[in-house]
Order: C-alpha cells, then sequence, then structure tokens
C-alpha cells in the first residue's frame, strides 16, 4: 500500500513505475496535480508509458484541452488517447478529501483491473465525461462499508458526464437504464437489474 500525504501537490510521471505488486493506493488527486488537464490528467500518468512485469496496458481518454473552462456536452471537445501501464495487482484506490473539484475527462477510464474506487472529496463537483469508461472489473465506488449495490459518490457533486460509466460492467449500470437520482445534494446512481 501507498499513502500520498494531502501536502504533496504535484506527482511526476513513472514515480509509481514498475511497482508491479501494489494492491492499494491512497492519493489527494489524480494524474500529476488536482488541476492539471490533458495527457497528464489521468491516473496511469503516475506510472509508466512502458511495459514492465505484472502490468497492463491501459489505453485512457483525455481531453484535449488546457483550460478547466469545459462543457460537458460541449461537441467542441476532441479526444486522444494515451496507453500507459498500470499493475495488475492494484486493486483499490482512494482519492481522498482534498481540494479536487473535477475529476477530469477519462480520468480513470480503461483501468480495468482496478476493483475499487473511493472519493471521498468534498469539494468535487463534477464527474467529467468518460470517467470510469471501461473500468471492467470496477464493482464498488463508493465508501468503505456502504452497500456494494450502489455507486456514492461525494455528497456535492452537481454533474456528471456522458459515458461517465460506459462499459462498467460489474456494476450492473448501463447507460440506458440507470437511474440517477438526486436528494439535496447527494446523488446516488442505482443499479437496475435486467
Amino acid at each position: 500500500s501507498i499513502d500520498i500525504p494531502n501536502k504533496v501537490v504535484k506527482i511526476y510521471p513513472k514515480t509509481f513505475s514498475r511497482c508491479s505488486s501494489l494492491e492499494e493506493i491512497i492519493l489527494p488527486f489524480v494524474g500529476s496535480t488536482s488541476t492539471v488537464y490533458g495527457a497528464a490528467s489521468v491516473f496511469g500518468y503516475i506510472f509508466s508509458d512502458s511495459y514492465y512485469e505484472n502490468s497492463y496496458e491501459a489505453r485512457q481518454l483525455y481531453a484535449n484541452v488546457s483550460t478547466n473552462i469545459l462543457v460537458l456536452d460541449s461537441a467542441e471537445i476532441t479526444y486522444s488517447t494515451i496507453s500507459y501501464y498500470i499493475p495488475k495487482s492494484l486493486k483499490r484506490v482512494v482519492i481522498r478529501d482534498t481540494q479536487m473539484t473535477r475529476l477530469v475527462h477519462g480520468a480513470f477510464s480503461d483501468c480495468r483491473f482496478i476493483e475499487s474506487i473511493e472519493i471521498t472529496s468534498l469539494t468535487l463537483r463534477t464527474i467529467d465525461n468518460y470517467a470510469f469508461y471501461n473500468c471492467s472489473m470496477l464493482n464498488n465506488i463508493t465508501p468503505l462499508g456502504q452497500s456494494k449495490d450502489e455507486v456514492t459518490l461525494p455528497a456535492r457533486v452537481e454533474q456528471i458526464g456522458r459515458f461517465a460509466f460506459k462499459d462498467c460492467i460489474n456494476l450492473g449500470i448501463k447507460e440506458r437504464c440507470c437511474c440517477i437520482m438526486s436528494y439535496g445534494l447527494n446523488f446516488t446512481i442505482i443499479k437496475i437489474k435486467g
């Protein structure tokens, strides 16, 4: 397990390259900083861009932008992919309470072996397009101890982008038949069986 303290404001590329037996990582943000956009904004950025033993290629989507002024439904957003290599052993990721306000486009896209992501940020407002796209092994996006039949997001999330959970087959969410319910500012995405 690796636990990066909240006082860390930047993580350089390949910091965790070749951590082939890593099972859990606790971070203050995703990517290189809490405010970065583009290829440095996705989860794999802190790992490696070349294969190492017990890693897999994650072809991560990112938005071709250099600003945080993004409209979730904008047709002007274009996407690119970049390959990073992430340990197959990594099953749990925690993004703890920080000043992160946005989970950027493609943040965890194609992280196929991660099973659980816990986001406890009290300032998170937006989950951008494709944030969890193709996280096929993901079965839990919720604070520890809560039901795995729900995807529980931080209370202040106001916007969830297109295809944010597309192809997250173990969550049981299908784009056309999931229900996003709002109880005040609390969002719960409820699985619909069948």
